[in-house]
């Protein structure tokens, strides 16, 4: 009985055995493998501005210039000058070239030309007044002169530009005609003052982890028809490969631009030349793609990571969206329309030929200024400060590759990253 007893153990592990290996083999179900391949990283956005206005007064003249004291950003500056209608006045631009302050006849500012950058100051404007008239009380009236700047903002074309609808000031406007003594008004405010600020898109840490096994489909018809040794996927920046992995003399191979061990790679290093700064609201080049680096043809999807964070701690009040990565050739990239706002996920639509590169799935890369929406001014005499919300902040931009087999691609599809690949219109 003991002996009967075992061989009905051993035929129903047998016969367990068999129902499974039948699992795997019947219409193709099996296991699917993905290679996968990353670099990401973070900046610290660094945000604030500080202007001081130098007014020294000799032989009934006013001799004005105004000093950027912020130690990081640049800033365009402009003044106003208050006076009774009763006195002549007259402008001189003391530059070398004397055309760096330019007058305004429909606002009345006089405006400096020149980029004020972080630590300068501008050439001296002096305003002159002529001889006081006869009945006019010399003892008490005032020539009021109002600074104000703004941050350096970008056109379409990449043109730095003076935005003046976003101001820093130190004072309300005036009445024209308000007459001596007119009273200087603290303007209270807040203001966007969307200023360059320096946040170097280097990517200083990789948040993704070890790469997993390449695909590989097994069947009963198929099995070992497509080898590990065969897939391979590519990450390029701007024409140059910053992670890949393939497998190679029966092991993985992994090499990024981090070299050493990393297994991800590092974005964005070369986007800004030596001493160049980084401005708000400014696009830089950023052309991101995929390489089939393998030899064997496979399917692609991309996942972009966007998220702030500040002193550890991931910011939920910051949108990912002001981490504008313009996403390119979106007839080929076919979009996930569950996608999230903080991963954006992206289908190479078609199949990624062995050797072939991918057309850009991004191009460009732009730090919104609404970063710097939130801010509060601050005078105290002749200098204006202001502190901003999110000064300090981190953007970490990540991004993940993986590829799936062709071979009963809608299975592996559906298998490896969950979607419906006839759906999505990616076969």
């Amino acid at each position: 009985m003991k002996r009967m007893g075992s061989y009905k153990k051993v035929f129903a592990m047998s016969a367990a055995a068999l129902g499974m290996l039948a699992a795997l083999t019947i219409n193709g179900v099996s296991a699917y493998f993905t290679t996968y391949v990353s670099a990401g990283g973070s900046q610290v956005v660094h945000l604030g501005s500080q202007t001081e206005i130098h007014e020294d007064v000799s032989n009934m003249t006013k001799h004005i210039s105004i000093t950027n004291t912020s130690p990081i950003n640049d800033c365009y500056v402009r003044v106003k000058v208050f006076h009774s209608g009763q006195l002549q006045v007259t402008f001189t631009d003391k530059s070398e070239s004397g055309n760096l302050w330019k007058y305004s006849e429909t606002d009345g500012y006089w405006y400096y030309g020149p980029i004020l950058a972080a630590g300068a100051s501008t050439e001296i404007l002096d305003v002159k007044i002529g001889a006081l008239p006869e009945d006019f009380d010399r003892d008490s009236f005032n020539v009021v002169v109002v600074q104000e700047c703004t941050p350096v903002v970008y056109d379409e074309a990449g043109n730095p530009t003076a935005d003046w609808n976003t101001v820093y000031t130190d004072y309300q406007d005036i009445a024209h005609g308000q007459g001596e003594g007119g009273q200087r008004i603290m303007r209270k405010r807040k203001v966007t003052y969307l200023l360059l600020a320096l946040a170097i898109l280097l990517l200083l840490g990789s948040t993704v982890g070890s790469t997993r096994a390449a695909l590989t489909y097994y069947s009963e018809n198929y099995i070992a028809e497509i080898t590990v040794d065969q897939i391979g996927v590519s990450l390029l920046e701007n024409g140059e490969i910053v992670s890949s992995r393939d497998y190679d003399e029966d092991e993985w191979r992994v090499r990024t631009n981090k070299g050493g061990d990393s297994t991800s790679g590092a974005l964005l290093q070369k986007m800004l030349g030596e001493n160049e700064k980084l401005a708000l609201n400014k696009k830089y080049d950023e052309k991101l793609s995929v390489k089939n680096s393998g030899t064997i043809d496979e399917y692609v999807r991309v996942r972009i990571y966007r998220y702030w964070m500040k002193d550890g701690q991931k910011l939920t009040t910051l949108s990912p969206d002001l981490i504008d990565l313009n996403l390119a050739n979106t007839r080929q990239w076919v979009k996930n329309p569950n996608e999230t706002a903080e991963c954006m996920e992206l289908f190479y639509k078609g199949i990624l030929r062995s050797g072939e590169e991918t057309k850009a799935f991004a191009d460009t890369i732009r730090i919104d200024g609404k970063v710097a929406a939130e801010a509060n001014v601050e005078t105290n005499g002749n200098t204006i400060t202001t502190t901003y919300k999110y000064d300090g902040v981190e953007f970490h931009v990540d991004v993940e590759v993986d590829a799936v087999q062709t071979h009963n691609a809608q299975d592996a599809i559906r298998s490896a990253w969950g979607v419906d690949a006839s759906e999505l219109g990616i076969l």
